[in-house]
């Protein structure tokens, strides 16, 4: 759905309102073709029958007048929004009286008794570590009377790692709708919603994880081994918190988190300079855990380059908790679980 081809047309009676109701702002009408001598120009009209198909005893059954095609304003798209690890680009959307299975842009098909808003997207994948094998999630629009229309995904298409693929969303909507009512959102179940993307007036601000800077370094005082950990970020939001390029985290149920929860992602380097241990030492990822209101959450999944450290060595590890979304502040607490003395606490703001 690039461009569409442009001439005299005669619309529905629908479409020539949302036309004409607003200036500047007002969604755009595309002209489709011509019509031929036996076209109707009257917007209620039907079109007659062909001879030899239509007729007595055969269907009868009103059609509209003519294709007819709304876009959005000009300068509305591309626009995008972040979901479940992926970033979606609305790069085309259209309201029309033709059927969505064989919607061809700038090609007049045959007009169908319902109007439908479909929504051509481009779905990027930036982990090199992470393959989607279906991006469809339960995408929805809500109009203004509260009404949610789920959407159909046309096409249902992977995401290899590091890739970019097009996919396509048709709506049933009412005649009247125009892209100033309609709001696109993910609804998948139990699952944490979208913020709202509109199709009209200015986009809002792209849904992020939130990444603050720790810089902490703390000992493990586990006897005879000398090891530090220091908290290097903390990274927090609805979608999995996993840097690209970490390979860590990558089997888990859903990358969106719950409904009413949300990840927290522990970024951290642990040292170990001494070792007075034969065959190395844990580097205690294992056992950290993130304590909300006295409440112990253990790793949904973490990783390490090294989980077994000699004397001079390090590991980078990232951990990844799901906590409740209301959680103001958690303590990290790292260290043999059956030695509370040679465990390492350090305290985190959430907000």
């Amino acid at each position: 759905m690039s461009s569409v081809t442009r001439g005299a047309v005669a619309l529905t009676a629908l479409f020539i309102v949302a036309a004409c109701t607003s200036s500047g702002g007002a969604d755009r009408v595309l002209d489709g073709p011509t019509p031929g001598p036996s076209a109707s120009t009257t917007p209620s009209a039907s079109v007659a029958p062909s001879p030899g198909v239509d007729g007595p005893g055969g269907d009868t059954s009103p059609e509209p007048s003519a294709a007819a095609v709304i876009e959005p304003e000009a300068g509305v798209l591309p626009r995008t929004l972040s979901y479940g690890g992926l970033s979606w680009k609305v790069t085309d959307a259209v309201l029309t009286n033709q059927d969505p299975n064989a919607f061809v842009a700038g090609t007049p098909g045959r007009p169908v008794d319902t109007t439908s808003l479909i929504v051509d997207f481009e779905i990027r994948n930036d982990s090199p570590h992470i393959g989607y094998v279906t991006t469809t999630s339960r995408l929805v629009v809500q109009l203004p009377d509260g009404t949610v229309v789920p959407g159909k995904d046309l096409e249902r298409p992977s995401a290899a790692p590091e890739s970019t693929v097009e996919s396509r969303y048709a709506f049933e909507v009412p005649s009247a709708t125009t892209f100033g009512d309609v709001l696109l959102r993910f609804e998948d179940p139990d699952r944490e919603p979208s913020v709202d993307l509109p199709l009209s007036g200015p986009a809002p601000a792209v849904e992020q994880d939130v990444t603050t800077k720790i810089g902490r370094a703390v000992p493990i005082r586990i006897p005879g081994i000398q090891m530090t950990w220091t908290i290097d970020s903390l990274l927090t939001g609805r979608d999995w918190p996993l840097p690209i390029g970490f390979k860590g985290g990558t089997r888990v149920s859903g990358a969106r988190a719950e409904r009413d929860h949300r990840w927290v992602g522990i970024v951290a380097r642990v040292n170990v300079d001494r070792c007075d241990c034969k065959g190395g030492v844990l580097d205690q990822a294992g056992s950290a855990r993130l304590l909300v209101d006295g409440t112990p959450f253990t790793a949904s999944a973490g990783d390490s380059s090294k989980a077994i450290m000699n004397a001079s060595t390090f590991s980078d590890v990232l951990l990844v908790f799901d906590i409740p979304a209301a959680a103001a502040k958690a303590d990290l607490q790292v260290g043999p679980l059956e030695q509370p003395e040679q465990q390492a606490t350090v305290p985190l703001a959430l907000e």
